[in-house]
């Protein structure tokens, strides 16, 4: 029986650890996400699995020293082969570095420039590229994804891309047939996929779970959905389009699409963890038919860039980024806890915006969290925004 490494399970140890080092306190993010918080000053930590080069900004030598020794605690106390960890203070990064090891095999250290699979994460980068293009008309989210995805069946009802952004498309998510290697084609994780065809040949023949809007339920496939409607909208594949939209504007060096055959510079390993704590290689895994949904590969810089651009209007425009951060509802009204991607909640009297996800046995999560501003303006006047983050906990595949 195998394990995953659980980014959600140290979420809140980061935002946390966010609050405290722009005071120049303790800084203790650990593996997994990206977050935010209202006030006055921007911080973003994020965290991947895979420490050489750390970065330390002038004047934060004492903070460092301090998140430095307290994250390789969290790293061994969960077990976790390699931390990469980023901190971004008013846009700019002040730490940034690794932890443990990338490749246990040939001993290669984790560092900033390491690439972790974003796993789910990858839903709220594509929701924010769809937020931007609706934004400027060239997608319309209240449109039946069949204007954009002709090539998806016809249902009983409609089926809108902003439904399939807050999982209330009736598109099913994974059953267990589609990992049995016994299954026609084999599992959809080792496949090779030559067409859009290829990939909705898995979900799209199936009947919905319930009519669109009636209930929420959670679907990567319905992502895929999303990804193949930014194409049709804009005539551009997805990563072109995430490019544009979401790379170049918020200068992320490294996030692309993870394709498993390519050489990819300074990409960690991934690892399986049984229940007795033995760490071994992950099997072979080709996301090409969840690219949208959770085929991206980022550094922890680049996904504590992207939670900080998320703390408030500004890269997305105001009247968009309400909606990315309202909860959706059903047709009896009822909020469904997501937004444009984003999963919405409340935790300890915080309003929370976050995803997490897991590829294989790989942890990870992303968020924006509001309400530490005044916990951080106590401590030091003018430090009031904070956005931690993780992208995901080394390990797993």
């Amino acid at each position: 029986m195998r394990r995953k490494w659980s980014g959600s399970a140290v979420f809140w140890g980061v935002l946390a650890v966010a609050a405290l080092v722009v005071t120049g306190g303790v800084c203790a993010p650990a593996a997994g996400q990206v977050a935010a918080v209202d006030g006055a000053a921007d911080l973003a930590v994020g965290v991947a699995s895979d420490g050489a080069g750390r970065y330390v900004a002038s004047g934060w030598e004492d903070a460092a020293a301090e998140a430095s020794a307290l994250v390789e605690s969290m790293r061994e106390e969960h077990g976790v082969p390699g931390l990469s960890v980023s901190v971004v203070v008013d846009g700019q990064i002040v730490f940034s570095g690794g932890f443990g090891l990338a490749d246990l095999e040939q001993g290669v250290a984790a560092s900033r420039r390491t690439l972790y699979r974003l796993a789910s994460v990858s839903k709220v980068v594509t929701a924010s590229a769809a937020a931007r293009l609706a934004a400027d008309g060239r997608l319309d989210l209240d449109a039946d994804v069949r204007e954009y995805v002709p090539l998806f069946p016809e249902k009983p009802f409609v089926v809108t891309v902003r439904q399939l952004c807050g999982h209330l498309g009736g598109v099913r998510h994974y059953q267990l047939q589609d990992r049995l290697q016994s299954t026609p084609g084999g599992s959809i994780d080792t496949r090779e996929y030559v067409s859009d065809n290829d990939i909705l040949a898995i979900f799209a023949g199936d009947p919905l779970l319930a009519r669109p809007g009636a209930a929420f339920s959670y679907s990567t496939f319905g992502f895929t959905l999303v990804g193949l409607a930014i194409e049709g909208a804009t005539g551009k594949g997805l990563m072109e389009v995430v490019g544009e939209e979401v790379i170049e504007p918020l200068g992320l060096e490294r996030l692309r699409r993870d394709r498993p055959r390519e050489i990819v510079a300074h990409r960690t390993r991934f690892y399986d963890k049984g229940r007795n704590g033995t760490v071994t290689n992950s099997g072979y895994l080709n996301p090409a038919y969840k690219v949208a949904g959770g085929g991206m590969i980022a550094t922890a810089d680049d996904m504590a860039r992207f939670g900080a651009a998320h703390c408030a209007p500004g890269y997305l425009g105001e009247a968009v980024f309400g909606e990315v951060f309202t909860s959706q509802t059903t047709l009896d009204g009822d909020a469904t806890g997501t937004g444009i991607g984003w999963r919405i909640g409340r935790v300890d009297g915080r309003r929370v915006f976050q995803h997490s996800g897991a590829a294989g046995d790989a942890g990870a999560a992303a968020g924006v969290a509001r309400g530490w501003g005044e916990r951080v303006r106590a401590l030091e006047p003018g430090r009031g925004r904070v956005a931690g983050g993780v992208v995901c906990a080394s390990g797993g595949g």
